[in-house]
């Protein structure tokens, strides 16, 4: 007698998967204009940076590394490929290559999860995230 084989995967392939996390769909349908701001947006459509941009930006600090754990990955580009690849993408703008890649230090020097990355750029443009309607504007008396 013969068994069926099973397959040991379950779930989506990560090729596959989408973005179902309303403040993060928020934050990357935003139209954002700067370096800081591209960049953030990079990083919340779960892009990642190489380990070692992280160990070179805090001197192989592993607490900082075991932070940043979900924006690392050994096979991602380092920061200098993610601004050139950033600065291909936007070329329309008048951003510089290594404005990008300061920019990518930036990020990862302020922010340690793409939840506080998301609910920056929805602040700053003082949009309402909400699954049943498309980002509307919501005024705001205090500047952020």
């Amino acid at each position: 007698m013969v068994k069926a084989k099973r397959n040991k995967r379950r779930g989506v392939k990560k090729a596959n998967r989408k973005i179902n996390y309303p403040l993060y769909l928020t934050a990357l349908n935003l139209e954002v204009f700067n370096a800081n701001d591209l960049v953030l947006q990079y990083f919340i459509g779960y892009g990642k940076v190489n380990t070692k941009s992280i160990r070179d930006l805090y001197r192989n600090s592993n607490t900082e590394v075991n932070l940043r754990i979900d924006l690392i990955n050994n096979n991602a580009p380092n920061a200098e490929q993610i601004g050139e690849t950033l600065y291909s993408e936007n070329d329309s703008l008048n951003i510089e290559d290594t404005d990008y890649r300061d920019a990518v230090l930036d990020v990862l020097n302020e922010y340690i999860s793409r939840t506080d990355m998301a609910n920056y750029l929805v602040k700053k443009y003082k949009v309402k995230a909400t699954k049943i309607q498309a980002p509307e504007l919501v005024e705001c008396e205090y500047p952020f």
